[in-house]
């Protein structure tokens, strides 16, 4: 599922003099101009929403038909703060930002999780999936995740390398402080120190938007083990799903798990590793993408 690659966004992480992450700047590998999603005309979001159905159905067809339990953590990709802001379309091509990511406290009660999903990536979902059973799975891949043990191999993690894109784009710049958020995902997207070669940033997050807060939670089996090192910056406000900020063990299961799922997709080569680089929870906001 190569082509599905260039819908996660990947951040480069920029750091101030103590360390601490200020600053994600968000990559694909499409240039141009990107259009927030609630700024499109309803053409063009007829025609983005069935590809992104498309998208939608078949990792839930992927997940359905794993015979591992951990192929669920590839729903955690789904979450986004805001759809309006955070789905980018760029040439007609949409790409995620602040994926992984929902509001401080939304992972405390599933309903609420679910809630956030119907005004988000949930409404792609395919007919005869329930909202509330996908924010079941998520949730409960929280609760795993406080009593998981880390896996330490060395994979290549994120949506980019696992689905198979082979290289990153900058699109547009991201810029922020220090905030409270819940991460999706065990590891969020790939993210770097520095900008990707011949990259083109995507959108810009608000400078007032935090990074990252010590009261961050990690939402999956792996996620106690990441270290704060290697989280995806948040916004104001905002707090991971997944769990202990200080937790300085960083599991790497993102390939396998995927390749569980997707290998009925034809999983394509692994493509370029980003080095992941948590600040205690960083990640960027794309809420001015457009300014």
């Amino acid at each position: 599922m190569p082509r599905y690659a260039r819908l996660f966004a990947a951040p480069a992480l920029k750091r101030g003099v103590d360390g601490e992450v200020t600053a994600a700047d968000w990559y694909g590998s499409e240039p141009g101009q990107p259009t927030p999603w609630g700024a499109l005309g309803q053409t063009d979001k007829v025609r983005v929403a069935n590809f992104l159905r498309g998208f939608v159905k078949d990792l839930m067809t992927a997940v359905g038909r794993s015979q591992d339990p951990r192929a669920r953590l590839v729903l955690c990709w789904l979450p986004v703060l805001s759809l309006d802001q955070d789905l980018l379309v760029v040439n007609g091509h949409p790409i995620l930002t602040n994926w992984g990511l929902v509001p401080h406290g939304t992972m405390d009660f599933a309903d609420k999780l679910a809630y956030h999903l119907m005004h988000g990536m949930g409404q792609f979902l395919p007919e005869g999936v329930d909202v509330a059973d996908v924010a079941d799975m998520i949730t409960q891949e929280d609760r795993a995740g406080k009593t998981s043990e880390p896996e330490l191999q060395d994979e290549p993690e994120g949506p980019q390398d696992a689905l198979g894109e082979q290289s990153q784009t900058p699109l547009a710049e991201a810029t922020s402080q220090a905030a409270t958020f819940q991460p999706a995902s065990a590891r969020p997207a790939n993210s770097s120190e520095s900008a990707p070669p011949d990259a083109r940033p995507i959108s810009a997050t608000r400078p007032q938007s935090p990074l990252s807060h010590p009261a961050a939670q990690r939402a999956t089996a792996e996620g106690l083990q990441h270290t704060a090192e290697n989280t995806m910056p948040p916004p104001t406000g905002q707090e991971r799903i997944t769990g202990a900020e200080r937790d300085r063990r960083a599991p790497r299961c993102w390939l396998p798990v995927l390749i569980a799922c997707l290998v009925a997709a034809s999983v394509a080569a692994a493509a370029r590793y980003f080095g992941l680089s948590q600040a205690r929870h960083c990640r960027g906001d794309a809420r001015q993408s457009g300014a």
